[in-house]
């Protein structure tokens, strides 16, 4: 009998997050298979190295060895019994033995497994290989009861819904399928199941592709942040001829959101003006006029909101037209908003922000008296010590620009306070040396939550070479880490698997002021924060250009994509280093790297070279202006060259004073991050 295809894709795919360990008095897993002599006892007191051995002898074809190995690690070591359990199934079916894999997943003992849906999938196929299609579907069914995993979720529908079709049950199969395809769009089997349906559209007369299934399409792309996809099926659902009223102005809204999202600014100023004025859309077409290039129509619309609307979306309005009067250098219209919401409760995070703006301004017009008022004043009220730096480092520089010596003192205390934060790195190039900072307190390392066990399991996985196994087992215990000890062993863990995202979170998520303080022991909190993975491949794209250091490369990298290779954003930038398709493919000509396509973005090898050489071309560009390089990386040279305009100012008063928070704050962390790479490296 051939093997099933599909089940051959769902093998392949099939991978569980960590749930409750296997119970240690189980039953036994099957007919007792009798240890062969062959088998290496001292090979099989090693759980890791079995398991590899078992794999490696399945993969080339000894199944009698790889099944006694299964039979012995699930004996002999209970943490991993269910997956050598799980591939004594596998075997059976890679042989076509339907039935011997039905016998053995009658013995399945392991109940709090997290691998019980991917056995019940399998026992699905195993029937359906015996023919019955009953059995099948019941088993599917239940396998989908337990399973999280999108792509393994459409994959069972799909196997359902093709069961039904088999079964002459076509309105149950239609709906199955559309399931699929409305819940899980762009899957490997999305061809097959539109072409399913429509010939069920042709052979029902019913239309199953309508407007609310467009609309939970598009919804379901949104949501994953797929812009593209999303407009196109939004659009899709607007062309459909019949859509109720309900239907249209959701899709109308959400289309209006993914036009701005993919920043096609003037298309969704239209779209968000068609809608029902409420005081979100009306806010929403007002900023999407100022991203189109009206910022000073954008403001006196944000105001005429602010009379209009009590509340916080009216305060919300008015801020975002101070913003935009201040970047337009309307600085009285700017200052009278700003003005209006300081006089706010003084604990509201608007009244903070506008007392900032008011400094700020203050100080750019070299009124440093009174600018010094305002920061002096921030500097006072604020509890996060971290969020309170930016009023500390600029109230220092007005005394500095007053001539008053106290700033070096105040400089001192913020460089030694908080060496890796952006301004502790600023105030550290302008202040006096400090005395030493004395010892610090150990850090407290809280409560451990994870068993070690539980820890043990996915170690085991890595040894045996099951890295997505391993990092699906991590993946559960994320969530759970708690103190110190914790989640210094999961992020080496993660990382030993190749994902230096989730240490950094795990670390990052838990200890930034600590980190701000800069290293002390263990200094694996820091490089896990700041990790240096693919080196060799840094090192390769930046030995020929002088000007980039690696500590940019990786500091770009850190903020663009949090060290994911598969990470891609709403605008549709891709890879390590977020790469637009249009950019990459120019660079790409530049350096003669023949036969580029978009999808290598997503292999570190082409993105950290392409990331590498555009980053150098912005160095050049900008005569080894960091800063601007940074700034033009984020929000495009055209924009940086015009904020690099008129009377040059210092490089901390230049980043304070780009127009966009979010560039701004972009600048600034890159600038700290280059700054701690070099500490660590």
């Amino acid at each position: 009998m051939k093997r099933n295809p599909v089940l051959s894709l769902l093998v392949a795919v099939s991978l569980f997050g960590v749930g409750a360990l296997a119970a240690s008095n189980r039953s036994e897993s099957g007919p007792e298979i009798p240890e062969p002599q062959i088998l290496d006892t001292a090979l099989l007191a090693r759980p890791g190295a079995a398991l590899k051995e078992a794999l490696r002898a399945r993969d080339s074809g000894n199944a009698v060895l790889a099944n006694a190995l299964f039979a012995a690690i699930s004996k002999r070591h209970l943490l991993i019994a269910d997956y050598a359990d799980l591939y004594r199934i596998e075997l059976k079916f890679a042989n076509g033995q339907f039935r011997a894999a039905v016998e053995l997943i009658e013995f399945w003992s392991h109940d709090a497994s997290p691998l019980r849906s991917r056995v019940q999938a399998l026992a699905g196929h195993a029937q359906a290989g015996l023919g019955d299609s009953v059995r099948a579907r019941a088993a599917w069914q239940t396998a989908l009861a337990t399973e999280e995993q999108p792509l393994r979720r459409s994959l069972l529908q799909f196997e359902i819904g093709r069961s039904l079709l088999r079964s002459a049950a076509p309105e149950a199969a239609a709906a199955a399928l559309l399931r699929v395809w409305t819940n899980h769009p762009l899957s490997k089997q999305e061809s097959e199941v539109e072409r399913l349906l429509t010939e069920l559209e042709l052979q029902f007369e019913t239309p199953y592709l309508g407007a609310e299934s467009w609309r939970k399409r598009g919804d379901v792309l949104f949501r994953r942040r797929q812009n593209e996809e999303a407009l196109e099926a939004y659009e899709a659902a607007l062309a459909v001829p019949e859509i109720d009223a309900s239907t249209l102005g959701r899709v109308k809204s959400q289309r209006a959101h993914a036009l701005f999202r993919l920043r096609r600014y003037a298309d969704a100023a239209v779209a968000f003006a068609a809608l029902p004025q409420t005081a979100d859309n009306r806010i929403s077409h007002a900023r999407s006029i100022a991203r189109a290039g009206d910022p000073a129509a954008a403001a006196a619309e944000l105001e005429r909101i602010a009379t209009q609307e009590r509340g916080s979306q009216g305060q919300r309005a008015s801020f975002l037209a101070a913003l935009l009067w201040d970047g337009e250098q309307a600085e009285e219209k700017a200052d009278r908003l700003f003005q209006a919401l300081a006089n706010g409760p003084s604990g509201s995070s608007r009244a903070r922000a506008a007392r900032w703006r008011l400094g700020w301004a203050a100080y750019r017009r070299a009124e440093f008296v009174k600018a010094a008022q305002y920061l002096k004043q921030l500097t006072e009220n604020e509890d996060d010590p971290l969020a309170g730096l930016r009023a500390r480092y600029w109230y220092a520089r007005s005394l500095e620009r007053m001539g008053d010596e106290q700033a070096q003192l105040l400089f001192g205390r913020i460089a030694q306070e908080y060496p890796f934060s952006y301004y502790g790195w600023r105030a550290g190039t302008r202040a006096s040396p400090a005395d030493p900072e004395g010892p610090r307190e150990p850090l407290d390392k809280g409560n451990a939550a994870l068993a070690e066990l539980e820890l043990e399991r996915p170690r085991i996985l890595l040894e045996a070479g099951l890295v997505d196994e391993a990092q699906t087992e991590l993946e559960l215990l994320f969530a759970r880490a708690r103190g110190l000890d914790d989640r210094l062993l999961l992020a080496d863990l993660f990382a030993e698997a190749g994902d230096y995202h989730r240490p950094q979170r795990l670390i990052v998520d838990a200890y930034k002021e600590t980190l701000a303080r800069g290293p002390s022991a263990p200094l694996e909190l820091w490089r896990h924060a700041w990790p240096a993975p693919w080196s060799e491949l840094v090192a390769l794209a930046t030995r020929e250009r002088a000007e980039l250091e690696p500590a940019l490369v990786y500091a770009i990298m850190r903020e663009e994509s949090g060290y994911r290779p598969r990470v891609r954003s709403v605008s549709g930038a891709r890879g390590l280093l977020q790469l637009m398709p249009e950019t990459a493919e120019r660079v790409a000509r530049a350096i003669d790297l023949s036969s580029f396509e978009v999808d290598q973005l997503f292999d570190p090898n082409v993105n950290i070279e392409l990331g590498a050489a555009y980053l150098h071309e912005l160095l050049l560009r900008f005569d080894g202006n960091t800063a601007a390089a940074i700034g033009s990386y984020n929000a495009g040279p055209h924009r940086v060259v015009r904020w690099l305009e008129g009377t040059p100012v210092e490089d901390d008063e230049w980043v304070e004073a780009i127009p966009y928070d979010q560039t701004r704050g972009y600048v600034k962390r890159v600038l700290r991050s280059m700054h701690a790479y070099r500490v660590l490296y």
